[in-house]
């Protein structure tokens, strides 16, 4: 007999789906599947940026895949004390997030090169029956049969948590091996997809640093210098940090291309910040500094909507992080057809006359952060870069054969990702067909999809 009381629990939209998993002669719980299933937490320290060990949040998760970027790190005696042991991370097993975005989850198929650890809002679970695979587990728990059992599980409506004991109670209907490594098989493809994706951007920047002659240079760092007082005043910057030979050097570099221009000089038609949107349940997908990665764009339907502002992005915009730590002046090209709303952290860059892949990668190069790094303003923590600091961003309006060679390769690399992603929703459709319908009928899913990406 359950041991709930709210309405909400016994009103659920889909009970009758979820009941008939629940009565389903296959099924299972997860906790009888599991040999651990255990929850992390944050080590009490400073900060979450100095250390060895990594530390995942749920900002790292999400279903099927774990966002190495956004990891933070702790001093390897902190993992030591609380992580090596009992809650250690190895393969086979899977990261399941309990809190606001629930049972996204992730499985580690080979022991991770680094020692990882996982705070609180993360759950640790290690299957060990033989029916059920790290894979099938996580692919489970995204679907939506997986997600709607959590939904209906979970506690707490404004932030969403679900316990480890309602997370081991949750319903689980293993499949045959064949099913299960044919979901596993779409998975691996899609890793091995996002990863190509990732080297085509890698080798975006080669192609931009080698016709730069800079693949291999390393800017000057002299222990002292000096700037005239005619030079500071001029330019309004008391800082030592702007006027460092390194910067000079690097602005030198481009003007000898005879082909560099300031990107507020006749490159660009629009360089705007967002305003802070006024969230809703209709409206247009909100891109904020999280959503900004290097070269590419994070849109998903995770992403919360909002009415439109001041200024829309649009195809073809060219999205610069304007605030933050560690993510000021990332760069992305917005490619989705989709149009959407920058938060007060985004600056929309609209170019004209140069090809707004190109321009990213540029601004994502060392030269581009570089004069990032020497443009902004305030203290650390309130760090800024303005709309007025990004226009005077030194640009190499490079051949046009060179840009379309790069914007091929950032092209390529968001068609992969946008099949990886596809791949993994894949999977999880073929967890529901062979659940509500058959394995037969998931099994001919699979190969259609493996066919179609092949």
């Amino acid at each position: 007999m359950r041991k709930r009381l709210d309405a909400d629990f016994f009103a659920h939209p889909e009970t009758e789906r979820l009941e008939a998993i629940e009565r389903d002669p296959r099924a299972l719980r997860i906790e009888d599947i599991c040999l651990k299933k255990t929850s992390g937490f944050t080590p009490k320290l400073p900060n979450l940026k100095d250390g060895e060990a990594k530390f995942i949040t749920i900002d790292c998760i999400s279903s099927l895949r774990l966002h190495e970027e956004r990891f933070k790190n702790i001093p390897l005696s902190a993992y030591e004390a609380g992580f090596s042991k009992t809650r250690r991370i190895a393969a086979g097993s899977v990261l399941c997030t309990i809190k606001r975005r629930i049972c996204q989850a992730y499985p580690f198929i080979e022991n991770p090169k680094e020692n990882l650890a996982f705070n609180q809002d993360i759950a640790l679970l290690v299957p060990n029956d033989e029916r059920v695979s790290a894979v099938f587990l996580a692919a489970y728990l995204g679907s939506s049969i997986g997600q709607a059992l959590a939904n209906r599980e979970q506690t707490e409506q404004m932030n969403p948590y679900l316990s480890l004991i309602g997370l081991g109670n949750l319903p689980i209907v293993p499949v045959g091996k064949a099913v299960d490594e044919g979901i596993s098989r779409l998975f691996f493809e899609s890793n091995s997809k996002s990863d190509t994706a990732r080297q085509k951007r890698n080798e975006a920047e080669d192609l931009l640093l080698d016709a730069l002659g800079l693949r291999e240079w390393s800017p000057p760092e002299p222990l002292a210098f000096t700037a005239s007082a005619n030079e500071v005043r001029e330019v309004e910057r008391f800082d030592a940090n702007y006027f460092a030979p390194k910067y000079l050097t690097v602005l030198e570099k481009l003007i000898s291309t005879n082909a560099a221009h300031l990107l507020g000089d006749g490159l660009t038609k629009l360089v705007s910040r967002g305003q802070q949107p006024k969230y809703g349940i209709v409206g247009l997908p909100v891109i904020n500094s999280k959503h900004v990665r290097v070269n590419r764009v994070l849109l998903s339907d995770a992403n919360r909507v909002a009415q439109p502002g001041k200024h829309i992005i649009q195809k073809g915009d060219v999205l610069i992080n304007g605030t933050g730590v560690g993510t000021i002046g990332r760069a992305a090209p917005y490619l989705e057809d989709q149009q959407a709303v920058p938060d007060n952290h985004v600056t929309i860059v609209r170019p004209i006359g140069i090809d707004p892949l190109y321009l990213s990668v540029f601004l994502n190069s060392p030269v581009g952060q570089m004069q990032v790094d020497r443009m902004i303003s305030g203290s650390s923590g309130q760090i800024e870069l303005y709309p007025d600091d990004v226009k005077q961003i030194l640009v190499w309006n490079a051949p046009e054969a060179l840009q379309i060679e790069i914007a091929e390769a950032i092209q390529q690399s968001f068609e992969l990702e946008g099949r990886a992603n596809q791949l993994l929703v894949d999977a999880k459709r073929a967890v529901e067909i062979a659940i509500e319908g058959s394995e037969a009928a998931a099994l001919a899913y699979i190969a259609e999809q493996e066919t179609a990406y092949a």
